[in-house]
């Protein structure tokens, strides 16, 4: 349950004897049945704030990796939101959207962190329509019609996981490219890389993280 931050807490409490990290993969997501603003949504919590309090408590243990990675899967769906949503944190959005914006904030904190981490090689990867359980919580008929498909439409995982990990397992890593189509260099969401959302996120971000 990575909706309940707590939960996350708990978990860093059992890595605490591991020393060094190399790769740190922030894949767990999905989407929760709700109606809600972002400042109480469990898809927030789930899609983006798990990720970054794990990122910000893991990324301690690269201090003595030679190969220092973290890997971000975010959604071709972030680049959907076109206004600034976000300053309305009152407003109530259904599940999709709510997932939405998940997705756009992550990709948005995987730019600002690139920026600050310099010695870290971060890639953040839009993964496609894949072959996989993809579950909404507290809806099982939209699960089993999504999952149908996926199943008829989605590309095959073995496939694409091989190419992302050929992808992050090159020896030369361009700054220039982090965000990726499964392998390909793709363009984010311009609102990812607008200064003003960038400090309204990383104000949300840490007040919200500031009780855990």
């Amino acid at each position: 349950n990575l909706f309940d931050l707590k939960n996350i807490k708990s978990f860093l409490e059992k890595l605490k004897h591991i020393k060094k990290i190399d790769l740190l993969v922030n894949n767990a997501g999905g989407i929760i049945n709700e109606k809600n603003n972002i400042n109480k949504s469990k898809n927030i919590n789930l899609n983006y704030l798990s990720h970054i309090y794990l990122t910000k408590k893991l990324t301690k243990k690269f201090k003595n990796s030679k190969i220092q990675k973290i890997i971000f899967i975010s959604s071709h769906v972030h680049k959907n939101i076109d206004k600034f949503e976000f300053l309305k944190i009152n407003k109530t959005y259904n599940a999709w959207k709510l997932y939405k914006l998940s997705k756009l904030f992550l990709t948005t904190y995987s730019v600002i962190l690139k920026k600050e981490k310099n010695k870290i090689k971060i890639f953040t990867i839009n993964p496609g329509r894949i072959s996989s359980n993809f579950n909404i919580q507290n809806n099982k008929l939209l699960s089993k019609l999504i999952n149908v498909y996926l199943y008829i439409f989605g590309n095959n995982t073995d496939i694409v996981s091989k190419k992302i990990i050929k992808l992050i397992e090159k020896k030369t890593y361009n700054k220039k490219y982090f965000y990726f189509d499964i392998d390909k260099p793709s363009k984010i969401n311009q609102l990812c890389l607008n200064k003003t959302f960038q400090k309204k996120l990383l104000k949300f971000t840490k007040l919200k993280l500031s009780n855990l």
